[in-house]
């Protein structure tokens, strides 16, 4: 899927992906409002605090909703937990990339799921 979202990728349209097994039904909501709303979010901070990077898509399962897979355009991801508010997180963000990773080419993800902790690798 990762794979997928960076080549259908392109500067106006985000590739989303729903990892359940559900079948939809017509007029049932297919992104939840707490996905489509953390999407918003990121892709805000991203723009706003010139990071440097593009969001190009995710990775949701609209039954487990605790976890959401961002894809960025340099190839790695951001692990989110949309059941928590993402503002602390995000803000961070951008002082761990800055003084904490040394190459991003190398960078494999970013883990924000926990509100008082981000992980990298």
């Amino acid at each position: 899927l990762l794979n997928q979202i960076r080549t259908r990728a392109t500067s106006t349209v985000n590739t989303l992906y729903d990892t359940s097994i559900k079948e939809p039904i017509v007029g049932e909501v297919i992104v939840p409002n707490r996905i489509r709303s953390l999407l918003e979010e990121l892709l805000a901070t991203t723009e706003e605090l010139h990071l440097g990077f593009s969001i190009l898509g995710g990775i949701y399962d609209r039954e487990r909703l605790h976890e959401f897979t961002a894809v960025t355009s340099e190839g790695w991801i951001i692990l989110m937990d949309p059941l928590y508010d993402q503002s602390g997180p995000l803000a961070t963000l951008r002082s761990v990339l800055r003084e904490k990773v040394q190459d991003r080419a190398r960078l494999q993800y970013v883990d924000l799921r926990y509100q008082d902790r981000v992980y990298f690798k």
